[in-house]
């Protein structure tokens, strides 16, 4: 030690610094090697624990999928509540396709410790086809009867072989009957468990607040022990819910809220906050304008409806009210369904009466005034008054008043937007197709499934053919895919000519497809969707959502 302060004091003041500079020089770089080696031979891995909070605009109702319309209740069930596709071990289908066996797995629980059987899988079916309980899924579940085999097995029967069936079985939620079971169907939503409910799912509940005047502001899930699954990461899942946008936006802001969805293109200021993801995730949803020429028949005029609908700028409205966010259709088949091989099923036929057919239906004021013209000639200048009906939302309010706009550029001059309330479109408007021309969105469980929305049977409520569209040939390929057992291909052709079909009749002008949006902090992991049938389904892979993380060696 002596030496080394003689070596020291013998060092010029200049010998001194340099070697300063050289010890920290080399401690900077022995950390930085330090850290790269571990950057390199390490990874950060999701761990339990931590919590992430989802923020609404509106109140849950009733958190029961089998009764429920309300999507904050659908969302919040798909947390709770198992679906029968995940609860099975076996399917079995019989050689005329007409009976399915379905075995569940083995030691399934509820996560109050009640045993999950195939009581609970026939009870659930059974209440959504019983009419006094007004299911939203009956459409799905009508004409099944159904067998009690043993506590784990249950038989299905259905009239004819129904190509979808699978896609419901996986959509559908299982209801406890030892919760249930003594309720009548007509009496489901006085239940105090459709806010308390007992499920089978990766999140059970815990507790929820409300405010003096009854308004739910939290509720909050934990991580269901008894969950057949993977376990998800995080330990606690809260939903915040506030009155309007500006409320939420504002949580969001000040990291009250860890993130939301919507249909909707989220604002530019929620863009511009720092550590924020934005997820475009392709749902199968169109938004169309429907004639109903049993309302108004003028709407049976080819000329009338290529008036009204080359009439539309379509880019236009996608720029100016969704922010560029949407993607035009021409088709109640959406684009992205469509195969790699679509083209070689085509032709150039097809390809030229596709061509044609755009042509005939872009947007050209001047061809639609031509059009509008032509139809005034046929109708001795008849007086038109157009009738339009639309949800009470602000883009679509919007949308359809810029559209009266352009129809009334061509020279119709009489044109009423009326704007119902959401929860009252369905008793007022659609039920009873009250309407000239309805704006209106569909969405579309199975895309190639077009009975729903294009079956002539389904021209009145509860079907939803909103344009009451009526075709033979249509409804023999519409059945054909429904029961026939084809192959992609084959299902693929039949489809093209079912487009083809309907777009020669124009029964309605098709607008455009949107995304849903997911926004949230970038502390939040393991979020993935390339597709949402609803958007409940962004839950598909809640086991792989993570805020917290630790380091460990590859």
């Amino acid at each position: 030690m002596h030496s080394i302060k003689k070596i020291i004091a013998s060092l010029s003041k200049k010998e001194r610094l340099l070697i300063i500079v050289l010890i920290i020089v080399f401690a900077l770089s022995l950390v930085s090697f330090i850290a790269i080696n571990i950057n390199e031979q390490s990874t950060f891995m999701p761990v339990q624990g931590g919590h992430f909070i989802e923020g609404f605009i509106g109140q849950p109702i009733a958190i029961n999928p089998i009764i429920s319309n309300n999507q904050i209740d659908l969302d919040i069930s798909a947390l709770i509540y198992s679906r029968l596709f995940d609860l099975l071990a076996q399917n079995e289908i019989t050689d005329d396709g007409r009976s399915h066996i379905f075995k569940l797995k083995n030691d399934l629980v509820w996560d109050n410790g009640e045993p999950l059987t195939s009581d609970d899988v026939i009870f659930t079916i059974k209440t959504i086809q019983d009419p006094t309980s007004h299911s939203p899924l009956a459409k799905n579940w009508e004409g099944v009867v159904l067998e009690r085999l043993s506590e784990l097995q249950i038989k299905m029967t259905l009239a004819a072989p129904y190509t979808f069936l699978m896609e419901g079985v996986k959509r559908l939620p299982i209801l406890p009957k030892h919760i249930f079971g003594n309720i009548p169907p007509a009496n489901l939503r006085l239940s105090a468990f459709n806010l308390e409910p007992i499920g089978s799912g990766p999140y059970r509940f815990k507790k929820f607040s409300k405010r003096r005047d009854g308004f739910i502001t939290n509720y909050h899930l934990v991580v269901n022990e008894k969950y057949f699954g993977e376990k998800p990461y995080i330990n606690d899942f809260y939903f915040n819910f506030y009155e309007n946008i500006n409320d939420l936006t504002n949580a969001f802001r000040l990291r009250q809220v860890n993130g939301f969805g919507s249909l909707l293109p989220p604002k530019e200021e929620i863009k511009q906050i720092t550590q924020v993801k934005l997820e475009k995730i392709t749902m199968p949803k169109y938004y169309a304008l429907f004639f109903n020429s049993l309302s108004n028949r003028y709407l049976k005029s080819e000329n009338l409806r290529l008036a009204l609908t080359s009439a539309i700028n379509r880019n236009e409205i996608i720029k100016e009210f969704l922010n560029g966010d949407a993607l035009i259709i021409n088709s109640p088949f959406l684009e992205y369904f469509k195969k790699p091989w679509a083209d070689i099923v085509n032709g150039p036929e097809t390809e030229k009466e596709i061509s044609e057919w755009q042509e005939k239906i872009k947007y050209n004021p001047e061809k639609a005034k031509e059009y509008f013209e032509n139809w005034q000639k046929q109708n001795k200048k008849a007086e038109l008054t157009l009738n339009v009906f639309v949800p009470k939302i602000d883009f679509l309010e919007k949308i359809a008043n810029s559209i009266a706009q352009s129809w009334q550029t061509i020279g119709i001059e009489k044109i009423t937007i009326n704007v119902i309330e959401t929860e009252n479109i369905l008793d007022d408007v659609i039920k009873t197709r009250n309407y000239d021309i309805l704006l209106f969105g569909n969405v579309l469980e199975n895309p190639e499934d077009f009975f729903p929305f294009w079956h002539s049977s389904q021209r009145f409520y509860p079907g939803l053919n909103l344009s009451l569209y009526q075709n033979q040939k249509a409804d023999k390929i519409i059945e054909n895919i429904r029961q026939k057992e084809l192959t992609e291909y084959e299902r693929y052709i039949e489809l093209k000519k079912l487009e083809n079909l309907i777009l020669e009749e124009n029964p309605a002008v098709f607008l455009f497809s949107m995304p849903y949006f997911y926004i949230h902090t970038d502390r939040l992991e393991g979020f993935t969707s390339d597709l949402l049938i609803t958007p409940a389904d962004r839950f598909r892979n809640i086991n792989k959502w993570n805020v917290a993380r630790v380091r460990v060696i590859k």
